[in-house]
């Protein structure tokens, strides 16, 4: 079992903005035989250019996976975001816009292939779904953003 907490205080931004964030991101992890799971959460907040107020954003994830096999694995996962203020995550307002921010809730299923103890194949098919028309599909705004994705990660 592992937890963490991590901390930023400070700028991220150029000195002449000088907007001072706070950021609090922290995790647990359990790892059975053949279970294992995560909590995560973060949550920040940052000052604003034009006031004394600050703009607040958040998420979390919940990850669940289990051992099919000697290197194949299952992942379900659930998360949640809140910006509404387009701190971290920009909408380009000419191309499908929000004046709300980003409000989103996900949920994916996935296979983890374990090629060696440090490269991993995956096949994942994710649904995200916003409060607010924030995603691009054929050139109109939707609520929803589905995909299937392969990847091939490797750490070193």
């Amino acid at each position: 079992m592992k937890l963490n907490w991590s901390t930023f205080l400070g700028s991220d931004t150029p000195d002449s903005l000088g907007l001072y964030r706070i950021f609090n991101s922290a995790w647990w992890s359990w790892e059975g035989e053949k279970w294992g799971a995560k909590v995560a959460a973060d949550i920040g907040i940052q000052e604003m250019a034009t006031s004394t107020k600050w703009n607040l954003w958040a998420d979390g994830v919940i990850v669940i996976h289990r051992r099919l096999g000697k290197q194949l694995f299952a992942t379900a996962r659930g998360e949640y975001y809140y910006d509404p203020h387009q701190v971290i995550v920009y909408i380009a307002p000419p191309i499908i816009g929000s004046p709300r921010g980003l409000t989103a809730t996900g949920y994916s299923l996935g296979l983890d292939y374990h090629i060696t103890s440090n490269s991993t194949v995956r096949l994942e098919g994710r649904l995200l779904r916003s409060t607010f028309y924030v995603f691009e599909f054929q050139d109109r705004a939707t609520q929803d953003n589905t995909s299937v994705t392969v990847s091939i990660a490797a750490k070193f």
